[in-house]
């Protein structure tokens, strides 16, 4: 069973489009951790060249960065529409009932059911005033992942991929406190990782920011009397400047 992984986040706008382009195969999956656009949850641009490009590229999904929401849930959609792929968060919840986020899908590629969910970074505290004038609530990432993940085995799933826009600390806490997620790609935190880290049974990755590095990683795991041998993973960082 193998996969080819093409990974970004925090391209805040600088999209190394003819990089990915070389690198992309006709079976790759392409997923970004958040906060790609210009735009921010207060400042709103109509159009955002970002997420057409990703689209015609191509992307599979998107964790839903700090970017990429916004308070006004008209903006908020418009993004959604411009995307056309779904942007996850998994602990953002809409106390007004008017806008359904979507926290997770399931994905088919090469025979492997894949288990998709995203996690964006907490702007405020639950049970903060905020909630009340915004109406958005953010949950803990840890108690989100717990039952994202569990509905996604209960799926039968063969791989859990979560997208985190939380940083790399909290992807460690992630893995430390919830089993079964195979795959952490994250942002948010801007760190380069130029090696998986391995915490516990979970993989991270993490590219940096501003297009600098894109992950290229090929997994691939055989299946012995019917169960799954953990994931391996081969690749590394690709310079995204030209």
């Amino acid at each position: 069973m193998k996969l080819h992984i093409i990974h970004t986040n925090d391209l805040h706008n600088h999209f190394p489009e003819k990089i990915i382009h070389q690198i992309l195969q006709k079976d790759s999956l392409l997923f970004d951790s958040g906060d790609a656009i210009q735009g921010s949850n207060l400042i709103y641009h109509f159009k955002e060249p970002i997420l057409h490009k990703m689209k015609k590229m191509g992307y599979t999904a998107m964790a839903m960065g700090n970017r990429e929401f916004h308070y006004l849930r008209g903006c908020l959609k418009k993004r959604f529409q411009e995307s056309s792929f779904p942007i996850l968060a998994a602990n953002l919840l809409d106390l007004t009932g008017k806008t359904k986020m979507q926290d997770s899908f399931i994905y088919q590629k090469n025979g492997i059911k894949i288990g998709i969910f995203g996690l964006t970074v907490p702007q405020y505290p639950v049970g903060s005033k905020w909630e009340k004038v915004t109406g958005w609530r953010f949950l803990p990432a840890v108690e989100s992942t717990k039952k994202t993940v569990k509905a996604l085995y209960d799926a039968k799933v063969d791989l859990v991929v979560c997208l985190s826009h939380s940083g790399f600390s909290t992807d460690c806490a992630l893995a430390e406190q919830v089993p079964g997620i195979d795959l952490i790609l994250g942002g948010h935190s801007h760190t380069v990782l130029k090696e998986p880290q391995l915490v516990r049974s979970s993989i991270i990755l993490q590219t940096g920011s501003h297009g600098r590095f894109i992950g290229s990683w090929n997994l691939s795991s055989d299946r012995q009397n019917g169960k799954y041998e953990p994931w391996k993973i081969e690749g590394g960082l690709i310079s995204g400047i030209i």
